[in-house]
């Protein structure tokens, strides 16, 4: 949904269990492949780690922190 006066958007949605990454289930390859790593940190752990192994690989990270989970 987008406020039209403001601009500001929220987005609804239900994430389904299944869609979540353990620590050893990160996907660090892809994470690796880009300019530019970013994520929403639901799944902390495989977000650790897939933010190091981007960085070791030179790569900018950054996150979206407006939740604490």
């Amino acid at each position: 949904m987008i406020d039209e006066r403001s601009g500001e958007r929220t987005i609804l949605w239900q994430r389904d269990k299944g869609t979540a990454y353990a620590f050893d289930d990160a996907p660090v390859e892809a994470a690796t492949r880009g300019r530019v790593l970013h994520m929403t940190p639901h799944d902390a752990a495989a977000c650790i780690r897939m933010a190091r192994a981007a960085k070791e690989n030179g790569l900018i990270v950054s996150i979206d922190v407006d939740n604490i989970f």
